[in-house]
């Protein structure tokens, strides 16, 4: 998988809301869901929820 780093300008969040709303969709309803013995742990929860 590539990944393309991108920059948005200061002041311009509107650039990345699709990413702000992934973070949140993420927060909500994975990250706030499970506490994680190690990265590792994570890394797999993560995968699957995805």
């Amino acid at each position: 998988m590539d990944i393309e780093l991108m920059y948005i300008q200061p002041g311009k969040s509107t650039q990345n809301a699709y990413i702000k709303r992934f973070n949140r969709t993420a927060r909500n309803e994975w990250l706030n869901m499970h506490i994680f013995n190690s990265i590792t742990h994570a890394q797999n929860l993560a995968t699957q929820w995805m």
